[in-house]
């Protein structure tokens, strides 16, 4: 600037931030929807879908006691994995 330059803003590609434990745990879910494809399901749906726990249920096909299971047996799945890599 000082030598009378000018500042060219690029027009290249924008990657979003990494986050490097929402990939693992992304891909921990990937491996219980090839083994279970409930479990994973309730998952995302417990995490990233919105509405209440009985509207969530009925989205994947299961009573709301079922789901509360399915999504508890997902989080047991996932703490017994991560805590492995420890």
């Amino acid at each position: 600037m000082e030598t009378g330059g000018y500042l060219v803003k690029t027009t290249g590609p924008v990657y979003p931030a990494e986050n490097v434990e929402a990939e693992e745990i992304e891909g921990l879910v990937a491996e219980i929807a090839r083994q279970t494809p409930k479990l994973a399901q309730a998952l995302r749906a417990q995490y990233f879908d919105k509405g209440t726990l009985p509207f969530k249920a009925r989205k994947i096909g299961v009573s709301r006691t079922q789901f509360k299971v399915y999504v508890d047996m997902g989080k047991q799945w996932l703490a017994g994995r991560l805590s492995i890599r420890v």
